[in-house]
């Protein structure tokens, strides 16, 4: 039996940090370079890279866009797959992630608040480029 660890890069403020059971102001560990931190995970092997933008996620104006497509270049430069996700809600937003390299798309809140949406997205780009993510708590889904 063969499975893959796919490490996570979750961007909040520029930055690439670990939160505390998904709580946005409970930050355990943050570190300045993303895009290092995604090159020292290819440089250790990582056959595909999970990055998101936990800004966008949480529903608040990001500037971390740059730094995702900075990271899906490096990745594409290594032959190192990528999933996005975190604030995707159009499919201008999706279009824009695909083309500039990412793999698949991860899609969560908009998911659940419009699931013609997700129907829209298989359409345009393929079933195996759209992923849902859903997160749970004593099992609730939790939006």
């Amino acid at each position: 039996m063969r499975f893959e660890v796919i490490p996570a890069i979750d961007l909040k403020g520029g930055k690439c940090v670990q939160l505390v059971q998904g709580v946005k102001e409970d930050v355990l560990l943050s570190l300045d370079d993303p895009l290092e931190v995604a090159g020292m995970w290819i440089d250790e092997g990582a056959e595909t890279l999970h990055i998101i933008d936990l800004d966008g996620a949480f529903g608040e104006r990001s500037e971390n866009r740059r730094i995702v497509y900075d990271i899906l270049r490096l990745a594409g430069q290594k032959g190192v797959k990528t999933q996005v996700g975190g604030g995707i809600r159009t499919l201008k937003d999706a279009k824009g992630l695909l083309e500039r390299g990412a793999d698949r798309i991860i899609v969560a809140t908009a998911a659940l608040r419009n699931p013609d949406f997700i129907r829209m997205l298989v359409e345009s780009f393929a079933p195996e480029r759209v992923m849902v993510a859903l997160d749970a708590r004593s099992g609730e889904v939790q939006v």
